[in-house]
């Protein structure tokens, strides 16, 4: 038998390698809560535009966050979370799936984000070095003059670059102060560190505050509040505007909070989302379609709902505190 040369042998193989297509994972990752101004670039190739519930990020796409903008994105089916600070940028530069240790990373470009783990790892990327979870509560805040700083709220975080690594597990924090410099040594989470946890990421909230675990609810009428969808799925995205317009003056003027809980259906699980509006600030913001448990408080405490709300027949929730 005639045998090929050795250049042509090489040729056919790279020929034979190119045609097989790259493996596709099976790995999503899905914008679930988007508020205020939030852009997406889904592909490399495409423009920013403005993200919507049930957008897919693919590899090589992007997230990016406005002065006000947040962000929730699910990676499926293993249930990691991310969540966008406001003025965010990253890019999702991988999406592996391995069975049993699903592998993702992140290259972010500057802002913050919070990373809560349900399998396998994922790193963070900045220009000053990586940071890595293996489960499974982690942040990382990065821009050119504070540095990288990271959190490590609960599991096995670290945070590396070629001038070092440290390891870093529960209520711990590291820093990359500045290009070249190494990680700093562990250090116990500042108060605020935890502040930010809980008002950036509801899914914190039932660690730091076991007392706080969802229980059977009632309504105002004294009849328990469902605890997962009944009927048939609603399929409209159910959008809010709310306003504090309060003078701060008033009793009234502050932070006036809202509770949006999504019950789990077939199309997806349920989560919490808390938005906080500030006195004279206007919140808006898109959230996936479903039943969910609507409640808000006033700065005094005063507390209305959990009143049960269907995105189908709620077009928009648009509520004022005290009207102009």
């Amino acid at each position: 038998m005639k045998k090929l040369p050795i250049l042509s042998l090489l040729l056919a193989l790279l020929t034979a390698c190119a045609s097989d297509p790259a493996p596709q994972s099976s790995r999503k990752a899905t914008f679930a809560v988007v508020l205020n101004d939030v852009q997406a670039r889904l592909v490399a190739e495409a423009d920013l535009k403005p993200a919507v519930p049930g957008d897919q990020l693919q590899v090589g796409g992007q997230a990016r966050s406005g002065e006000t903008g947040r962000a929730r994105l699910d990676l499926q089916p293993d249930g990691t979370v991310v969540r966008l600070a406001p003025n965010t940028l990253f890019t999702l530069t991988a999406l592996e799936s391995q069975e049993q240790t699903p592998f993702s990373r992140l290259s972010l470009m500057f802002g913050k984000l919070w990373i809560i783990l349900s399998g396998g790892s994922l790193e963070v990327e900045t220009p000053y070095g990586v940071a890595a979870v293996r489960g499974s509560y982690m942040s990382v805040a990065f821009d050119e003059t504070q540095g990288m700083v990271v959190t490590c709220l609960e599991g096995q975080c670290s945070l590396t670059n070629p001038a070092g690594t440290v390891e870093l597990t529960d209520g711990q924090t590291a820093s990359i102060p500045q290009l070249n410099a190494p990680p700093s040594l562990p250090q116990p989470m500042l108060p605020e560190a935890y502040q930010e946890w809980e008002q950036a990421s509801p899914e914190a909230v039932a660690l730091l505050h076991p007392e706080k675990a969802p229980e059977l609810r009632y309504d105002q009428n004294g009849n328990p509040l469902p605890t997962q969808s009944e009927g048939a799925l609603n399929t409209r995205p159910f959008t809010f505007e709310l306003s504090n317009n309060c003078p701060s003056e008033i009793p009234e003027g502050g932070d006036w909070t809202w509770e949006f809980e999504r019950l789990p259906d077939q199309r997806g699980a349920g989560f919490v989302e808390t938005v906080i509006v500030s006195n004279g600030q206007t919140v808006s913001g898109t959230l996936p379609p479903g039943q969910y448990l609507v409640t808000d408080w006033f700065a005094t405490g005063e507390q209305h709902g959990p009143n049960l709300i269907n995105s189908d027949t709620m077009q928009t929730l648009q509520v004022q505190n005290c009207r102009k």
